[in-house]
């Protein structure tokens, strides 16, 4: 049977009702931008949610795969452990903001003091003790931890990116894509170290001269607005491209 306890704030009389035992809400929708969170007063786990949402998205985006895949563990093990402790917490927050047992000798509430670890204490006004979640505590801190290094290693990601360079498939010959044109196109030279065609060691890159020969190169110093036309041993679907000034990636 549902077992629901009532809240009510002394102040304003508000009443809020709360189901002891498991939130199939937040285990569902509390990944959706935190927004159960943030609708029950959650704002520090609701922002924490938001903010793994939109690091999982911007990973996403610039195809750091394993961000993206921690980002969404992180969401199915947090949704997991608040659909078990969801509701607990959002009883205990509005508890220890003044929030009380509207009924306390009810069963309903005699249930939450006893599965809470609610501990009342004086009557008619019942002064509930709440005893924070270790566990949930260092959950939340190793939440934060992994958010706060998620971002980081996003800012890291972006920040490799610093090169103006213009690449592009040549389509000399109809359906070829083994050439590649690179152009500086920053406001100083750049210096082009390594060129790696979809991340494979096979696929060796020379400085095409003609449509057969070509000339392997240790390094290419482009000047501003000077380019090169490199030629690869396989179809180029992606090319990172390792200089002086950084690193990046570049998909056709």
């Amino acid at each position: 049977m549902r077992t629901v306890v009532e809240l009510q704030d002394p102040v304003s009389g508000q009443i809020r009702r709360i189901k002891v035992g498991f939130s199939w809400t937040l285990l569902f929708f509390a990944s959706w931008f935190g927004v159960p969170l943030l609708s029950r007063g959650l704002f520090g786990l609701g922002l924490a949610f938001v903010a793994l949402c939109l690091i999982g998205m911007i990973a996403g985006h610039l195809e750091l795969a394993s961000i993206t895949l921690s980002a969404l563990a992180l969401q199915l093990v947090g949704s997991i452990w608040l659909g078990v402790k969801g509701n607990e917490i959002t009883a205990k927050h509005y508890l220890s903001k003044g929030w009380r047992l509207r009924d306390p000798t009810s069963h309903a509430a005699q249930v939450a003091i006893h599965k809470w670890h609610l501990h009342q204490l004086g009557q008619p006004q019942p002064i509930v003790i709440v005893r924070g979640s270790v566990l949930g505590k260092i959950l939340l801190g190793l939440l934060l931890a992994m958010l706060g290094a998620g971002a980081f290693l996003i800012y890291a990601a972006i920040s490799d990116d610093p090169l103006e360079l213009e690449v592009t498939l040549n389509n000399v010959f109809i359906g070829d894509r083994t050439l590649v044109t690179v152009r500086n196109k920053g406001s100083k030279p750049i210096t082009i170290k390594k060129v790696i065609v979809n991340d494979r060691t096979d696929c060796q890159v020379k400085i095409f001269q003609d449509v057969f020969f070509g000339t392997k190169f240790d390094t290419i110093k482009l000047d501003i607005g000077d380019a090169a036309l490199l030629r690869s041993s396989c179809g180029v679907v992606r090319a990172k491209f390792e200089t002086d000034q950084g690193s990046s990636t570049y998909s056709f």
